[in-house]
């Protein structure tokens, strides 16, 4: 009997060769991660670098005002943000941590002011309305100091802003306040002419000092013209006034005369119908 034939041998498995790597390829997705880090990145930075001082200012209450929310204004322009309130050490007052933008931190002096504004109801005077839809926001004048500051007490009254405006204060005493507040108006024969920004009880308790801001003429009410353009003391030369001499009679006119043509014998004493302009009130011509 034959014997079988060996089975056929495998072919020959070839060897292993380890191969090189070559360069690390980026996959499309790691690229939106990496590009969305870099842009939060940047904008974190941004953040940073526009972020204003902080400052703290004390308040009697925290009526009106809330976190995140109540905004820091001056003349009606956004430039701060109250971002946390707590008490005082010894709990007698609120102390409000605001952030103010960066651009605004000049303004930042020792005699600068805060005050919140709310409606507040005044004798002869009703203000802060806007506040009713709005919600309560607190306000800044800026003083003219050089040194800067970073607390500061908050007034309780709003005070009367006169920075900027053309005018002059003046101090007045007086035995008692009677009915003024700051913000009374200050008149002049029936015309509004200031207001009282301050009042303080002297140290002797002898009376009262008031503070008076009295604005300046405004162009109508210059004093070297008055409002029909003519120099104050001046009079019209077209119709200068009449003496107080008897004026001559003139002759009777003829009967056939017509009687649109008759003049009118003048008045004994009759002056010009126009006022010269010394005598104008205040309104028209400033003293």
């Amino acid at each position: 009997m034959a014997e079988a034939a060996p089975p056929p041998l495998p072919p020959e498995i070839p060897e292993a060769v380890p191969a090189r790597q070559g360069r690390l390829t980026l996959h499309l997705v790691w690229v939106l991660p990496l590009v969305a880090a870099a842009i939060g990145g940047w904008l974190a930075l941004q953040a940073w670098l526009a972020r204003g001082p902080e400052v703290v200012i004390r308040f009697q209450s925290a009526e009106g005002i809330e976190v995140g929310k109540t905004r820091i204004k001056y003349k009606n322009v956004d430039i701060g943000l109250v971002k946390r309130l707590e008490l005082s050490a010894d709990r007698s007052r609120v102390l409000v941590h605001a952030e103010i933008d960066r651009d605004a931190a000049a303004m930042l002096v020792d005699d600068t002011r805060f005050w919140v504004v709310r409606p507040r109801v005044a004798v002869g005077s009703i203000s802060g309305l806007s506040t009713l839809l709005s919600g309560s926001y607190i306000g800044m004048d800026v003083g003219k100091s050089a040194n800067e500051r970073r607390e500061f007490e908050g007034a309780e009254v709003p005070p009367v802003v006169t920075a900027g405006l053309p005018g002059r204060q003046y101090i007045l005493r007086s035995e008692q306040l009677g009915s003024l507040d700051i913000g009374s108006p200050v008149y002049y024969r029936r015309i509004e002419v200031g207001h009282v920004v301050a009042y303080a009880l002297d140290q002797d308790g002898q009376g009262i000092t008031v503070q008076v801001f009295i604005n300046a003429p405004t162009s109508a009410t210059s004093p070297a013209t008055c409002a029909s353009g003519r120099p104050a003391g001046s009079t019209s030369r077209s119709t200068p006034p009449a003496s107080r001499s008897t004026p001559s009679r003139s002759p009777p006119s003829s009967p056939a005369a017509s009687p649109s043509r008759r003049r009118r014998p003048s008045r004994p004493g009759r002056r010009s119908r126009r006022t010269p302009c010394s005598s104008w009130p205040m309104t028209a011509c400033w003293r």
